[in-house]
């Protein structure tokens, strides 16, 4: 057995190592949910080739990327009050008692994931728009990277389950492709 572990660590010295950029996008290993994902984020962090966490060969041949839902895990769900800034670059939540939610806000750097946006009837959807909001979501279990398309990202995520209550205070700031409707959607 130790002679193919050895085998295995030489084989593996040679590689390629993996991109310093790939290290920088990914999540503790611990805040994955499945296994292989746990698996190739320690590789990147050790410098290792592999494949980027979450990345599935679904329903074409093309890799696709896991909803954060089934990607990482989360704690059980819970109410949460607060501001939501609906930004085209991340969606931020900010706990109450905040009284203003930007990127740059002091204060937890929480990114909100929208399950099924669409069912929340957003006029626009990314348009920089201020809500107060009042739902039930699970809180990342680990604080990680979420958004790694971001160069900062958020370090935690909620992940909205249902919305009780929502108010604009502020209206969308930009144009933006209108989210479909219940009778659009159908067709």
């Amino acid at each position: 057995m130790r002679k193919w572990i050895a085998v295995a660590v030489l084989g593996l010295a040679g590689c390629e190592k993996a991109p310093e950029a790939a290290r920088d996008m990914i999540s503790p290993p611990a805040a994955y949910a499945n296994f292989s994902d746990r698996v190739a984020a320690q590789m990147l962090l050790w410098g290792l080739p592999s494949q980027l966490p979450c990345l599935r060969n679904r329903y074409t041949e093309a890799e696709t990327l896991m909803s954060d839902d089934e990607c990482f895990r989360h704690l059980a769900p819970e109410r949460f009050h607060g501001l939501w800034r609906d930004d085209p670059r991340g969606a931020r939540f900010c706990p109450s008692p905040a009284r203003t939610c930007t990127r740059m806000s002091a204060g937890a750097r929480i990114h909100l994931e929208l399950k099924e946006a669409w069912a929340l009837n957003l006029p626009v959807l990314g348009g920089g728009a201020l809500y107060a909001v009042d739902f039930i979501g699970r809180r990342s279990a680990h604080s990680g990277r979420y958004t790694p398309y971001l160069a900062d990202g958020y370090p935690e995520e909620i992940v909205l389950d249902r919305m009780i209550s929502m108010k604009e205070l502020e209206p969308p700031v930009r144009t933006s492709t209108p989210v479909p409707q219940a009778s659009e959607r159908a067709n």
